[in-house]
């Protein structure tokens, strides 16, 4: 777990655990953390880890609720690396601070909108692909796709 996303803390440690297709439910695990990741640390076949779906679920009472798309607007879907993304906020969900990660789960940039509209240029490190914009705040969390042509 991390509030950073760089200092990490174990939360939950499972080994030798069964290769094959299964469901584990884990019960009962308590944390307080803005991230969570699961990191493998020893493949048990030569093709490594095959992760369907990952699930966590928040007690009810302190649930992030998730972002109404007339609330939070990105335009274009599709965009160049050399075009600007504008991004439109209401007042009531700012500020946020976005993540855009790869299709491997790496961040690419990050930061921070506290304005109703927003016109964000792309770092340098963006090759042709589909990446996911996180949007979080202390109320709320969305995520939504871009996808970057050439």
């Amino acid at each position: 777990q991390s509030d950073n996303e760089s200092d990490w803390s174990t939360l939950l440690q499972l080994n030798d655990m069964k290769t094959g297709t299964r469901i584990d439910t884990l019960k009962n695990i308590t944390g307080n953390a803005r991230y969570i990741r699961m990191y493998g640390t020893s493949r048990t076949t030569q093709w490594g880890y095959s992760i369907f779906e990952f699930e966590v679920y928040a007690n009810t009472n302190t649930a992030l609720r998730f972002i109404n798309s007339e609330k939070l607007k990105i335009q274009p879907n599709t965009i160049s690396r050399n075009e600007k993304l504008q991004i439109t906020c209401s007042s009531d969900v700012l500020p946020l601070t976005f993540s855009i990660f790869n299709s491997s789960g790496q961040v690419i940039q990050k930061g921070e909108l506290v304005e109703n509209n927003n016109s964000l240029s792309l770092n340098g490190n963006f090759e042709q692909g589909i990446y996911f914009v996180k949007f979080m705040s202390d109320l709320c969390s969305d995520t939504r796709h871009i996808l970057i042509k050439n």
